[in-house]
């Protein structure tokens, strides 16, 4: 029970930190997903939480 009490707090703190970093990137994404489309029929298969981190810094 200690163990879970312990990771909530962390886990919460970082959705939150995740929202709001979203949140001004989920425009510009849909943009490189479509272009991504036309060159590789399967860009989902590609696209990973490390290139979104490359395209936010």
């Amino acid at each position: 029970m200690n163990t879970l009490n312990t990771i909530v707090p962390s886990s919460s703190s970082a959705t939150t930190t995740r929202d709001v970093s979203y949140e001004p990137v989920a425009e510009p994404i849909p943009l490189q997903i479509r272009a991504r489309r036309e060159a590789d029929p399967n860009p989902y298969s590609k696209i990973t939480p490390a290139t979104i981190t490359l395209k936010l810094n």
